[in-house]
């Protein structure tokens, strides 16, 4: 759980060195109990720097998340023929090996902070509507498509915390399983 090819995401070494220090400090520490200060020290920064880079700790989560968010897309757009079984597979996969960041923003009740950067990730689910998802295009409007994405991407999510809140009992296979399941019976009734 760290940044290290820094420059592949058009960040900054001073940005990489914050990020990193403050998610290795949040696996023993709050997010609310630590002090921008205590970063700063660490990262080998002064105030000022840190205040040029990021206006509060809550950015420097959302700069990891960017970060792990476009490596997860590279990873899916490599996958041919993309399926939906693939992609929930791909998913949970990739997400199994951030356990760590999903932990931190689970303990410090940030989920609704991942949510919130739906504008950010929406272009990468916008391109899978072509490859996963190609009957949207006739059957729903541009502002369904939207909704639809949107509800999707809040329902991975929310099975990500899930996951997280009963310590990763389930593999990542059941994992998959369990989300396609729910995604075949979808407008059953």
């Amino acid at each position: 759980m760290e940044i290290k090819d820094y420059k592949l995401f058009g960040i900054t070494k001073t940005q990489a060195s914050i990020v990193n220090v403050m998610l290795r400090l949040l696996q023993n520490h709050s997010l609310q109990a630590l002090p921008i200060t205590t970063i700063c020290m660490e990262a080998d920064v002064g105030r000022a720097t840190f205040y040029r880079h990021f206006e509060s700790k809550e950015d420097i989560i959302k700069l990891y998340l960017r970060v792990v968010t476009d490596r997860y897309f590279s990873i899916v757009q490599d996958i041919s023929n993309l399926t939906i079984e693939k992609l929930a597979g791909t998913y949970f996969e990739y997400w199994s090996t951030e356990k760590a960041f999903i932990d931190i923003v689970y303990k410090n009740n940030m989920s609704m902070l991942l949510l919130e950067e739906n504008q950010y990730i929406e272009k990468h689910i916008q391109a899978l509507n072509s490859n996963v998802f190609p009957q949207l295009s006739d059957e729903f409007t541009e502002l369904e498509n939207y909704y639809f994405h949107s509800f999707y991407f809040a329902g991975f999510w929310r099975l990500i915390f899930l996951w997280a809140s009963r310590n990763y009992q389930e593999t990542v296979d059941e994992m998959t399983a369990i989300f396609l399941k729910i995604h075949n019976s979808r407008g059953e009734s």
